[in-house]
């Protein structure tokens, strides 16, 4: 089943913005920035951090397909967490798109635990828009 990206738990410095159609997206920074431009100045990458509790897996999940918009090289970091410890992480190396693109995650052989919940966290750094996720 296919999550939109702004029906997050919480989030750290992160603002929702225009997506595809009448849709919209999720990407690091504050309200108010220019959401379609790069800081060029910034020495570092800007970064946010999604978090959506109570994930819970009726299947093993092998892919992580995500609608993305990369508006410069970045990294997407995924990482399932039980209540005590971290179960799996991934990484997605981002490179600079002309606009939204689906980009398939492979996730580590390390399984879930089927209908038990989760907290999935993407930690975005660079200036990254994501509209959905789907596990396959």
């Amino acid at each position: 089943e296919k999550t939109e990206a702004v029906l997050f738990d919480t989030s750290n410095n992160c603002f929702i913005h225009k997506g595809i159609g009448n849709g919209t997206c999720v990407l690091p920074g504050k309200a108010g920035e220019e959401p379609n431009t790069v800081d060029m100045t910034r020495v570092e990458k800007v970064m946010g951090q999604l978090a959506y509790d109570d994930v819970v897996f009726t299947k093993k999940p092998k892919k992580m397909l995500l609608q993305v918009h990369a508006l410069e090289r970045g990294e997407l970091h995924i990482k399932c967490k039980s209540a005590t410890e971290t179960v799996w992480e991934a990484t997605a190396m981002m490179k600079e798109t002309e606009n939204f693109q689906q980009i398939e995650v492979e996730l580590p052989e390390k399984s879930v635990d089927l209908n038990k919940k989760y907290t999935l966290l993407l930690v975005i750094h660079g200036k990254i828009k994501i509209t959905d996720y789907v596990f396959i």
